[in-house]
């Protein structure tokens, strides 16, 4: 399967339109980011968000970047 109908795929199957909990951010925001080593990263697009979020593996992690 090429990548681009996988992601396609993961989009349709994995992502939400709106988030899951109420937040600032909204489909299609552009935003910065910053990583684990305190690096700051702008630019980034948000895909989705997660449709449900897990409460046992990152709770805080609900948003799709164009990185990810």
């Amino acid at each position: 399967m090429k990548m681009e109908m996988k992601m396609h795929r993961f989009v349709e199957e994995k992502m939400a339109k709106v988030a899951p909990v109420p937040c600032d951010f909204i489909l299609g925001d552009t935003v910065t980011v910053t990583n684990g080593y305190g690096v700051e990263i702008q630019g980034k697009k948000i895909l989705g968000f997660v449709r449900e979020i897990d409460p046992e593996f990152r709770p805080e992690a609900f948003i799709f970047l164009d990185w990810d």
